[in-house]
Parts: C-alpha cells; structure tokens; sequence
C-alpha cells in the first residue's frame, strides 16, 4: 500500500504538465493562455511567466513575432507549434522602406532603434552584402607592423579611408576585419587585431564606407541609424537585422542551469548576433526548424552539455553555423540530418573574431566542436567559406559519419571538408572516426595570398599532432587535396576511395594521400597505416598518388602504407607516380617506389585501364547515380548515366566501380 501512495504521489508531475499557447494576432497577454481561445499574445508575456517542469509554449503557425528575443524563465520547457500552415516566426529584422535622395544614385533612410552595428541586409529575401573597394578580389599590402597597420605602396592619402571598414587575409586560413582609425599615404592603422601575424603580400579590401558604393544595391550603415544605398532608382525595400539574438540563455555555472529546453517547429530569421546564445544549458534540442540571415552564428553553445540540432536548415549565416566553445565542459552533443547552406559566404561580412568566443580561423566555418562523444552524421553541408567540419583540440569519441560536404574553402584555404586540428601538444584522443562521407567540388581560395594557383584545400585534413583518428570508406573527389596528414601520427586511413579530375585540376596538387612533415614541435609524421584505399587519376598529369614528405630525407616514416589500388585511367602515362620530397625531391614510378623502399605497397596494384572500365557511383538523392569519369561535370551533373546494377548505398555514400578489373 505504502508503495502504491508514493506511485501516486508523483504521478501529477508529468500528468499535469500544460499547454500554453501563443496567437500574436489573436491572442492578450491578459488571457489564461491554456488554450488556443484563450492564448498569449507577446514573447514579453511568454519570458515573465512561471512555468512547471515539462510545460509547453505552442507558437501559432503562420504568425510572426519581431523584435523581442526569447529568454526561457526556467529548464524543463518544451516551444513549439500549434495549428495549421507554415511553422511560425521570430525574427529580429525590420523593414525599411521610406528612401531619400542625396544625389549621385545614393540614397538614405533610417533605421529605427540606429543599432551600433548592421551586418544583415535582405532584398527580396536574400542577403546583400555592404559595398567594398575593390568589388572583387583584393588589393595586396606588402608590408605590416604587428597586428596594427599594413602599407600598400600603390594607396595615396587621397581618398581617406580614415574610418572605413577592412577586411584583411592575414594568412591562408584567417581572415580579419577591422576599422580603420588611421590612413596615412599608404599606411592603414586600425585596433590591433588578436592572433596570428599578417603575411606580406597578401591581400586586403575596404568596405563599409560612402565611397564603396558604385553598385547596384550596395550598402553603407554609418552606425547611428542611417544606412545609405547605391542605386539609379529609388532601392527597394530593404529588411536589417537589429536585434542581437533571438534566443538567449546566458546562465553562468554559480547561476543555475537552465537543463531540458527544446525547441520544435519553429523559423528563427534574422539577428545581429546569434540566433541561439546558449551559456550552461545542459540536453537542449532544436529540432525540424529553420535558422536563417544570422549575421554572426546560428547554433552558439558554450559549458553546455549534450546540444543536439536535428531536422533543421541553417541558411546564410555569415560567422558560423554551429559552434561549441566548452573548455574542459561539454560533451554528447548531436549534430544529424541538418542542411547547412552558404554559411560564410560573404568574405566581407564575418564578426570580428574575438578570444573569448571563438578562435582565430573560426569564420566561415559550417560546425566547429571540441566536444567528447560528438556525433556528426547524415548532413549536407553546401557553399562553406572554409571548413564544412572543424575538429578543434581533438578529444574523444567523435564520429563524423554519411555527411555529403559540397562547395567549402570558399574565402580561405590550408583547410579542409573535414579538418581535424590535432591535439596540439594534448595526449592523443581515442575513437575518433570519420566514416562514409562524400566530399567533393572544392574551391581554391587562392585569390588575396602570394601563391594563387597554390590552393591547399584538401578532402580530408588531418593537420599538425592528430593522433588516432580513423578514416574509413569516405569518399573525395575534385579537390585539390585528398587525404592529408601533416605531423600526424598513428592514424587509420582505409578503405577510402579517392578520385582525381573532374573540374578542380591544379599544378599543385598536393597528392591523393599525402603524409607530411611540417616541421611541429610535438611530433613527426610516422605509424600511419595507409591501406586497401583506391585512389583514381584521370588526367595525364604530374599526379601524386601517395606523397610522402618527411623530416631531412628519410622516407621511410614507419607505419603501414600497402593493399591499396592506384589506378591510372588516363590516356597517357606521362608522369612519375610518387613523388617523395625531403632534403630533396625525388620522383618515382610504382616499380622504382617499391624497389626502393622495399617496406610498402608489396601487395598494391598498379592499373592502368580506359576510361569506360572506371565508373563511380554517387548516391545523391536516394536514387543511384553512376558517371563516366572521363566527361561528368560535377557542377552541373551532365555527363549522369543508368546504370543496370543492383548496388545499393545509403545516402552520402560513393563507391568507385572499377569493371573487370578485381
């Protein structure tokens, strides 16, 4: 009996649970809000309520609620949606429409509430970037001081730039943005930027200033609430971003945390921060939502525990896409079946990067983790301007799985699809695996550094102290890069197939599977094993299929390299197969690359079929699609052929059919 009272003592907990809902229409804050007759009005309303555990907050479909973030009053709270029609929306953008003329096709109009800061700007639904001298690619700085000035022989004090906006590459893989205080002939002084030092003769563009505009729609927010556009005719209407984040819960660890918040169903649009700043919030869930025009990042979880984002689009986001920021905090975070989409893809319009919320080189990037037990899996990642995955300060239990990454290293290089930071100078990680993915169609990103045909975008980046990471059965193809390790140790790479041609052909390609030595101070480049991979040329061309690079000129590095196919489907054989360099370059064909270094490839094959024996399967969509290598256009998908097999591949897996040749 005593059992039975107890069962019933609890049972109204999870019983009693309510329903409240929200109609911005039809709703009063003055009404009980427990039904939709009786629903809220305001997000106001909604952050000033007391609430029980497992409680709902239903947003009305259809509806808009502008200009209010939504700060949860407590954890254990579920928001959500009711009714019919397209999911509701907050959005922190407002309209601005009313334009005057002040001659010479520049028209202003003010923006109410004149935010410090206007980073997103919309016209007919899509971001339009602020105006910048020059309108494409970069002038060149060949000289710096610290992180405070850059000189530009070819800059004289007419214009001043005193007080516009610039964007610096500071080296291949950051980019900076600062204000500029001072402009002297040729010498731009601006704060002093966090970070790595610049490169001289790399590249630099103004922005945000009167004098950047001579484009159609080009924009200039002078920041006390007057926003200015270039036009021949009155611009049209325009929507900023002015509120800083739409959802926030900036708890601290002597504050309480705010654990079991979820979010269902739901279209967050448009912020000049982050569309989720999310500080000690431990099992938060966003779940089939839209997250879209954010001017910094869209997903920002910092000392939170298991975040997990699934089902939900995140669409123009010029920062970042998702990033954790956990220290020695964090863990069993869940990124699955998301759509990522031109996320960086404004060189000019990244924040500034600041230490105490992100890293140098963290823009442009999709999703950047340091979590434990992190789970990546079954996304498609499109138009990046650098990483579409960023591995930082590897710890343990990572898998990265069935991702299609597409379209990344748009505004900056030395990066990857899939890029693993090492562990940099840590102890080595431990169950780290990247599995099944497709990466493909990679940019360059060359333009603004010294070297412009010198990409060094790879497929997959295992960078300087990775350690223990496994590479299993991915597919790359047109890159510039395949799989890379550099000061790397200890790692698996099997069963992968990579593929060489197609659009992205360059005099630097830095081989299909290249070990380096970078010349780290925590470790050299030794115990990788390298084996049953099939990597594919179909040019005629200096193609290296296994690159080795060590320290001095010892090539023989340890570790396993062997049972792999390298297949040459090319025309003609032009070129050697191996190119090792050291102390110094030495090229071989795969029979002097045996003899010489006895120790690897003795059970891999050399091959050298036609073009019609090499097929490669690529399953998009859920429908197989099989193309001749020699004549697909990777862009535009021409070139896709039946094929009368029966394999069948999940999603985001690729195999390469090599016709009677196994």
């Amino acid at each position: 009996m005593k059992r039975r009272l107890l069962i019933l003592f609890l049972l109204p907990l999870k019983l009693f649970a309510t329903n409240y809902y929200v109609d911005f229409t039809g709703g009063l804050d003055v009404n009980a809000g427990t039904s939709s007759g009786t629903a809220w009005k305001t997000i106001t309303k909604i952050n000033g309520a007391s609430f029980s555990n497992g409680d709902s907050i239903l947003f009305k479909r259809g509806e808009t609620w502008a200009g209010i973030t939504i700060v949860p009053p407590r954890g254990d709270i579920h928001y959500g949606a009711y009714g019919i029609g397209a999911n509701p929306i907050i959005t922190g953008l407002i309209t601005v429409s009313s334009w005057t003329k002040l001659g010479s096709n520049i028209y202003s109009a003010t923006v109410n509430g004149s935010p410090v800061t206007v980073n997103m700007v919309l016209i007919g639904g899509y971001q339009v970037a602020m105006g910048r001298t020059p309108n494409y690619g970069y002038r060149t700085y060949t000289s710096f001081v610290n992180n405070t000035s850059i000189t530009d022989p070819t800059l004289s004090g007419s214009p001043s730039w005193t007080g516009a906006g610039v964007v610096i590459r500071k080296n291949p893989f950051n980019t900076a943005r600062a204000t500029i205080s001072n402009h002297t002939t040729t010498t731009l002084t601006f704060p002093s930027i966090a970070g790595n030092g610049f490169t001289a003769n790399f590249g630099y563009f103004f922005e945000n200033s009167l004098q950047c505009l001579d484009t159609t729609n080009e924009w200039f927010y002078d920041g006390a609430g007057t926003i200015k556009m270039y036009n021949t005719t009155t611009p049209p209407t325009i929507q900023v971003a002015t509120l800083a984040n739409l959802v926030s819960s900036l708890n601290s660890s002597g504050g309480g945390i705010k654990s079991n918040l979820s979010f269902e169903n739901i279209d967050f649009i448009g912020c000049e921060q982050k569309a989720f700043n999310l500080n000690w919030c431990n099992n938060f869930k966003i779940n089939n939502c839209t997250i879209s025009h954010i001017a910094e990042t869209g997903v920002y979880h910092k000392s939170s525990v298991a975040v997990t984002v699934s089902n939900t689009t995140l669409y123009d986001i010029n920062t970042v896409g998702i990033k954790g920021f956990n220290g020695t905090v964090g863990g069993s975070s869940q990124f699955t079946n998301n759509t990522f989409k031109l996320i960086g893809w404004f060189p000019g319009m990244a924040t500034q990067i600041n230490a105490t919320d992100y890293l140098q080189g963290d823009e442009f990037c999709a999703i950047i983790e340091n979590d434990s037990a992190l789970l990546i899996s079954n996304n498609v990642i499109d138009s990046v301007g650098y990483c579409a995955v960023n591995l930082q300060s590897t710890k343990n239990n990572q898998v990265i799985k069935y991702n299609e990454i597409i379209h990344f290293c748009r505004n900056k290089n030395d990066g990857g699809g899939i890029y693993n930071s090492g562990t940099r100078g840590n102890g080595p990680g431990s169950r780290i695996y990247f599995m099944n993915n497709t990466i493909h169609d990679a940019f360059s990103a060359s333009d603004g550094t010294s070297t412009p045909l010198d990409p060094h975008v790879r497929g997959i980046y295992l960078d300087a102290t990775s350690d223990s990471v496994n590479v299993l059965n991915n597919t790359v193809f047109s890159c510039y890069g395949g799989i890379v390790l550099s000061s790397a140790r200890g790692n698996i790479i099997r069963g992968n197939n990579i593929l060489y041609g197609g659009n992205n052909v360059n005099p630097y390609f830095e081989g299909m599977i290249k070990t380096h030595y970078a010349g780290y101070p925590y470790q050299t480049t030794i115990n990788n094993i390298i084996t049953q991979n099939i990597v594919v040329s179909t040019v005629a061309k200096n193609v290296m299929y296994m690159n080795v690079d060590s320290a001095g000129n010892n090539v023989d590095i340890g570790g396993v390299i062997d049972s792999n196919y390298y297949v040459n489907a090319s025309s003609i054989v032009t070129y050697p197969f191996v190119w090792n360099y050291g102390a110094g370059a030495t090229q071989y064909t795969f029979s002097t690359w045996k003899a010489a270094h006895s120790v690897y490839d003795p059970h891999s094959s050399y091959l050298t079929p036609s073009l019609s024996d090499v097929r490669f399967e690529y399953n998009a969509t859920g429908l197989n699609k099989v193309v001749n290598l020699g004549g697909y256009n990777y862009t535009d998908l021409s070139g896709v052929i039946n094929y009368a097999g029966t394999i069948t591949i999940a999603p985001y897996i690729s195999v390469v059919l090599l016709n009677n040749l196994f």
